[in-house]
């Protein structure tokens, strides 16, 4: 199996890809925003977001993010195929959501980035990658696609 989806044509898209908005058609370009977070996961799924830790997150948030995500790379929740979301640029600030795919769950994370030393780095995460634990549940409701809209 691949380890990034991505919106090309052919490829299946899934009903909740629509609540993370337009999903990426292209591979990460080398230092990008979402280059930082390929490499991110990458680190996590190896468990070695401790070394990485300076090349990846702000220093404001180093301490914290490693921490965090060491705690749940120890219990496991680790995710075996992406699908980023297109990331909203402002003013030298990023923000992109993820899909994170285990099995058959699935959970969206919000991942901020800012410049900092001239590189992406990871400053803020909106998530609960403990989401990978519990047991598909088919939606309620039923799928309209024309509810959701994308310029």
């Amino acid at each position: 199996s691949r380890r990034f989806l991505l919106a090309r044509p052919g490829e299946p898209v899934y009903p909740a890809d629509f609540l993370i908005g337009k999903t990426a058609s292209e591979a990460p370009e080398e230092g990008s925003p979402e280059e930082i977070l390929a490499s991110f996961f990458e680190s996590y799924g190896k468990k070695s977001l401790r070394q990485e830790s300076a090349r990846l997150f702000t220093a404001e948030s180093r301490i914290m993010l490693t921490v965090l995500f060491e705690e749940w790379a120890e219990e496991g929740y680790i995710p075996t195929a992406l699908r980023f979301g297109e990331s909203r640029r402002e003013e030298g600030n990023t923000e992109i959501t993820v899909r994170c795919f285990r099995d058959r769950s699935s959970c969206a994370c919000e991942f901020k980035l800012t410049r900092e030393e001239g590189n992406w780095k990871i400053c803020s995460f909106s998530g609960n990658l403990a989401d990978l634990d519990l047991p598909y549940t088919e939606p309620e409701e039923l799928f309209e696609p024309e509810v959701y809209y994308f310029f």
